[in-house]
C-alpha cells in the first residue's frame, strides 16, 4: 500500500477510535441542548454492578409450617396478651430447631415423634426441602446474575441475595419462590396438567422473552401436539364464553392469555403481552422451571415488600471510582511504556490496545444476557487482557530486533518476527479462550463471569493476532525512516 493511502486510512482509524473512546470513557458533564440541560454519561458509567460493588437485596424463604424465631416470639406475645391458655396452645404447635420453629401438626409432615418422645424432622421433608433448594438455586442461576447467593439457614429456610441492579428484585423474590406443578386453567377447571400418561412438556417446549420496539412479549413455544391441544382448549373456551387461559405454578397464576378466538393450526407459538421486560424475564424463569421440574413438595410463604432487606456494597461506596482510576491508570501507563520502549511499533501496539479496550467496554454494555453486572472479576479480566495484548505484541518486536541486527532488512525482519511468534501467540489465545468457553459451559452460577472472560479473551486474540499487524503495516508504510520507526540504528541501512 502506498504512503498516502496508509496515511489516509490511519487518519480514519484514529478518528473512529477517538470517537469510540469518547463514547466509552469521557467523564460525566452537563450541557445545554435545545434549551434543556442534559447530562453526558459515558458507557463506563452506565454498567450495572454486582452485589459486591453496588450492594443488593435479600430475603428469606420459609416453607409453610416453618417460621423464624422473631415471628414466633411476636405471635407468642400476642397470644400471651389474650391468655395463658392460648399461649400454651401456640407453644405446643411448634418445636424449636436452631433459629427456626417447626410446626408439630401431623398434617404438615415436617416432624414426627421418635421412640423417646422427641420431635425429629421427617425424611420426606428433608428430601423435599433439598430438592427445592436445588431448584431455587437453578432459577436464580438462570437469571444470569454475575453474583448471587442462595444459602440454607438453620437447615430448613433459604436466604437469597441478589444485586441491587435488578430492577425487578421484588418480583424476582416473589415469583421465584412459587413452587408446584405447572398447569393450565380456563377459569373453571384445569385443562392441561401432568399425568401418568403424558407430560405438559409434550405440548409446551418453553417460555421465552421477546421484545419488539418498546413492547415485551412472552412467547409460549408449542410442540406440534401442543398446537392441536391449545386449539382444542381455546375452541372450547370460546364455546363456553370463557376469556382467560391461566398459566399456573401450583396455586399461583403467573400470566394469563385473553382468549377471543380459537387458535389457528398454522400458529406454532402463543404471544402474551408483558408488563415490562424485567418482569417477563422473571415469569419465563419460573414457568420454565415448573414446566421441567414439577412439584418438589415444598410451598413457601408469600414474600412481601416488608420481607426484603438491603445489603450495603461489600467494598464500600467509592470502590467504583477506585476501579475506574486503576483501570485507566494501567491503560495510560501501558501506552506510555509501549511508545517509549518500542517507538513507532509501540504506537501500533498502543492503537491495538486502545482498540481492545473499546471492544471490551462496548461489548460489556451491549452484549448482554438477562441481567449483566460488572464485578471486580470484570475489571481483572479487562486489565489482564489489556496487558496480555501488549505483552504478546512486544514479543514480536524482540524477534524483529534480533533479526534486524543479524543483518536482515526491516521488511524481512518484520515478516520473521510475526512468523516466529505466531504459534506461541495462537497457543496462548486458544488456551485462554478455551478456558473461558469451558467455564461458560461447565461452571454453574458463573454464566455472566464466563461471558465476560470470553469477551476479553476474544478481543485480546483479535488485537494480538490481526489488528496489531495491520496497524504496524500501515504505520511502517507511512514512515519515512523505517529504522527510526523501530528505534533501530545501523550504518549503511539498505532500507534507506
Amino acid at each position: 500500500m502506498g504512503k498516502k493511502k496508509s496515511v489516509v486510512l490511519l487518519t480514519l482509524i484514529t478518528i473512529v477510535l477517538v470517537a469510540l473512546l469518547a463514547l466509552v470513557a469521557v467523564p460525566s458533564f452537563s450541557f445545554v441542548f435545545k434549551g434543556s440541560t442534559k447530562i453526558w454519561q459515558p458507557i463506563a458509567k452506565q454498567y450495572e454492578l454486582d452485589a459486591d460493588l453496588g450492594g443488593g437485596f435479600y430475603t428469606h424463604y420459609y416453607p409453610e409450617g416453618v417460621i423464624s424465631e422473631i415471628e414466633y416470639n411476636a405471635v407468642l406475645e400476642e397470644k400471651q396478651a389474650i391468655g395463658e391458655e392460648e399461649a400454651n396452645e401456640y407453644r405446643d404447635s411448634f418445636t424449636a430447631h436452631k433459629g427456626l420453629f417447626l410446626s408439630t401438626d401431623e398434617d404438615a409432615g415436617i416432624v414426627s415423634v421418635d421412640a423417646d418422645g422427641n420431635y425429629v424432622v421427617t425424611d420426606s421433608f428433608k428430601e423435599a426441602f433439598k430438592a427445592t433448594v436445588d431448584e431455587v438455586a437453578a432459577r436464580y442461576a438462570d437469571r444470569g446474575y454475575s453474583s448471587f447467593r442462595v444459602s440454607v439457614v438453620d437447615d430448613y429456610s433459604i436466604k437469597v441475595e441478589i444485586p441491587a441492579s435488578d430492577t425487578a428484585a421484588g418480583t424476582a423474590f416473589q415469583y421465584l419462590s412459587y413452587t408446584g406443578e405447572f398447569t393450565l386453567n380456563d377459569g373453571t377447571k384445569t385443562v392441561l396438567e401432568n399425568s401418568d400418561d403424558e407430560s405438559v412438556t409434550d405440548y409446551i417446549k418453553k417460555f421465552a422473552l421477546e421484545t419488539q420496539d418498546d413492547t415485551s412479549f412472552i412467547e409460549v413455544k408449542l410442540t406440534k401436539k401442543g398446537v392441536s391441544k391449545i386449539a382444542e382448549i381455546t375452541g372450547n373456551m370460546v364455546d363456553a364464553s370463557a376469556t382467560a387461559l391461566s398459566f399456573m405454578v401450583g396455586e399461583n397464576t403467573i400470566l394469563q392469555l385473553t382468549v377471543s378466538e380459537k387458535m389457528q393450526a398454522e400458529d406454532r407459538s402463543l404471544y402474551i403481552t408483558a408488563e415490562d421486560a424485567a418482569t417477563a424475564s422473571v415469569m419465563c424463569t419460573v414457568l420454565n422451571s415448573a414446566l421441567n421440574t414439577g412439584d418438589t413438595g415444598i410451598v413457601f410463604k408469600t414474600v412481601g415488600n416488608n420481607d426484603i432487606g438491603v445489603n450495603a456494597p461489600v467494598y464500600g461506596d467509592n470502590v467504583m471510582t477506585f476501579m475506574y482510576v486503576t483501570v485507566f491508570s494501567v491503560l495510560v501507563l501501558t501506552l506510555v511504556l509501549l511508545i517509549v520502549k518500542y517507538k513507532g511499533f509501540g504506537v501500533a501496539v498502543s492503537y491495538s490496545v486502545l482498540t481492545y479496550f473499546v471492544i471490551v467496554t462496548l461489548c460489556l454494555a451491549l452484549v448482554t444476557d438477562a441481567v449483566f453486572e460488572v464485578s471486580v472479576g470484570t475489571a481483572l479480566f479487562l486489565v489482564f487482557g489489556l496487558i496480555a495484548t501488549a505483552f504478546l505484541s512486544s514479543r514480536v518486536y524482540n524477534v524483529v530486533k534480533t533479526e534486524f541486527y543479524a543483518g536482515k532488512t526491516v521488511e524481512s525482519s518484520v515478516k520473521a518476527g510475526y512468523k516466529k511468534t505466531l504459534m506461541t501467540t495462537v497457543d496462548v489465545c486458544v488456551l485462554l479462550f478455551g478456558g473461558a468457553i469451558a467455564l461458560l459451559i461447565g461452571a454453574a452460577g458463573l454464566h455472566t463471569v464466563a461471558i465476560q472472560a470470553v469477551i476479553c479473551f476474544a478481543a485480546m486474540a483479535f488485537s494480538s493476532l490481526l489488528w496489531t499487524r495491520v496497524l504496524n503495516y500501515l504505520l511502517l508504510s507511512a514512515a519515512k525512516d523505517k529504522c527510526k520507526y523501530f528505534g533501530f540504528v545501523r550504518e549503511d541501512d539498505d532500507d534507506e
